[in-house]
């Protein structure tokens, strides 16, 4: 299993972060930070102090990820393994019992598990074990870095562990160091009806699956379905009706799969098996997942045509290489919503003209989660991880203004959602407002005065200052003004600091 701290090769060292009622706080550190004193849940600031002749590498914690990359690693372990099991946040089991003689021996089986994690990067600690919970002791508490131990070997393996490798609750964690029972053979000396009696049934079952009496159920890892459907012919078929029509029978049926899954197909594969020539292959890739049979022929149908069969087809093969679950839809009592059906035709649309321009002609609008306005966005090729497909206006980058609007002049309606045209960069302006920290009463953009009819704010975005990369260090205040020409302009006045003077006027934005 990889393991928990990280070892990096670069001289500087690596903090995980995450914010807690207001503060950043060291989730994790690498083995550099934390032979320098780091300890996890310290301040980051106090992380740096220790850490004054190295300039760390300090990046957010994210376990959500850190468990979707954990997954794709078990996945990969199944080479070794038909059962494996993620163990969040930093473990993996193997279920290699029988498999061994398949690498030549247990120690070689092991010394590969090494090898490929060695080349991977990852620094591991390994465990051979009768038991789960036996190879996690081990793994993370051994004298070994890479072990493998007998039913018989167990016992006199994890006495001289310390009591956290039982991985008891709190409670009974704190009891047992009330009582300086500190190490796992300590524990074995005790009579079992006493830790009974005084601790109840879990610490005797933690007992015993360490020490391999018992072995604890793990969920493991289930292979992913493969979605491939095939027709085979007895002879060479060069018409081009016969392979149509076969194709329109394998799609039916593949699609009839995919929905009793409740899954559509975003990529498809269509393989032709040729008499005397290598395979062709043509590949079609969906804005969204689908199992709209006739949308589909619609865009496969014309590419037939431009295949080239050679001296004939033994076999056709459709492989749905990627897919996704359907979104729910209401299928009684309300039909489907506006915003539903014109997220699939949107979806229609698109496939339609990547199929005609090519994927590189067309690009979709990707939401980046940050809270600075002309980096909230992202151009993306449609069907690609980042793009997405939204009908929907949704806000994704700011937050609510904080303030009432405030009105120069006449009964004017603002606008509530952000502008849709950004300016990057912001345009400089001069402003003249009639109270301190006010909205502007006169705008000068672009060479032309303005008169400002009424306007609203200020909402204050701080700029992420600790990362050095995003915007400008400070914070901004923005107002939602409109002008005399009824033109509703998104303006900000920059600060370097939250007590420093204001500085430059921007205009960012223009609803059109």
């Amino acid at each position: 299993m990889p393991d928990s701290e990280v070892s990096v090769a670069e001289p500087s060292s690596v903090l995980l972060y995450s914010v807690e009622r207001g503060k950043q706080i060291v989730a994790a550190c690498c083995r550099r930070a934390s032979d320098a004193g780091v300890r996890a849940e310290m301040t980051l600031a106090q992380a740096r102090a220790l850490l004054h002749d190295d300039e760390p590498y300090v990046v957010p914690y994210a376990p959500q990820e850190d468990a979707r990359k954990l997954a794709t690693l078990a996945r990969w372990f199944l080479r070794f393994s038909p059962t494996v099991s993620a163990q969040p946040p930093d473990g993996v089991f193997l279920d290699i019992s029988g498999c061994a003689r398949l690498f030549g021996g247990e120690s070689r089986h092991l010394a590969e598990i090494d090898g490929a994690l060695h080349r991977l990067g990852f620094p591991a600690r390994i465990a051979c074990a009768p038991s789960y919970a036996a190879a996690w002791a081990l793994a993370r508490y051994g004298p070994q870095r890479v072990c493998a131990l007998s039913a018989e070997e167990v016992e006199d393996a994890v006495a001289p562990l310390p009591i956290v490798a039982l991985q008891l609750d709190g409670a009974t964690h704190a009891a047992l160091a009330e009582l300086d029972v500190r190490f796992v053979g300590e524990l074995l000396r005790l009579p079992r009806a006493e830790l009974l009696a005084r601790f109840g049934e879990p610490l005797l079952q933690r007992l015993d699956e360490t020490l391999a009496r018992e072995n604890p159920v793990v969920e493991p890892l289930r292979a992913a379905p493969v979605y491939q459907i095939s027709q085979a012919y007895e002879g060479a078929i060069q018409r081009i009706e016969i392979i149509e029509d076969t194709i329109e029978t394998l799609l039916d049926s593949l699609l009839g799969v995919l929905r009793r899954d409740e899954r559509g197909v975003c990529d498809l594969a269509i393989e032709f098996s040729r008499i005397d020539a290598e395979p062709v292959c043509e590949s079609f890739r969906f804005t969204q997942p689908t199992t709209d049979f006739a949308h589909l022929w619609r865009l496969i149908h014309p590419r037939l045509e431009r295949v080239h069969l050679g001296h004939g087809v033994e076999e056709i093969r459709l492989h749905a290489v990627r897919t996704a679950r359907l979104p729910c839809e209401q299928l009684t009592f309300w039909p489907a919503t506006d915003e539903q059906a014109g997220r699939v035709e949107l979806g229609v649309l698109l496939d339609r003209l990547v199929e005609n321009l090519g994927r590189e002609q067309v690009q979709c609008v990707a939401p980046v989660e940050t809270y600075v306005p002309e980096h909230a966005f992202a151009f993306a090729f449609p069907g690609s991880d980042g793009a997405s497909i939204d009908t929907s206006v949704q806000d994704t980058y700011v937050r609510e203004p904080s303030a009432t609007g405030v009105r120069a002049g006449g009964a004017v309606m603002l606008p509530a959602v952000r502008p849709s045209q950004m300016f990057d960069p912001p345009e400089p302006a001069g402003v003249i407002s009639r109270v301190p920290d006010g909205p502007p009463a006169w705008l000068r953009w672009r060479g032309v005065h303005l008169r400002i009819l009424c306007g609203s704010g200020p909402e204050r975005i701080a700029l992420r200052w600790w990362s050095g990369g995003e915007g400008h260090a400070g914070t901004r205040d923005y107002y939602t003004v409109r002008d005399e020409f009824g033109r509703a302009l998104w303006v900000f006045r920059e600060r370097i600091g939250l007590s420093a003077e204001p500085g430059q006027w921007y205009v960012h934005g223009l609803w059109a």
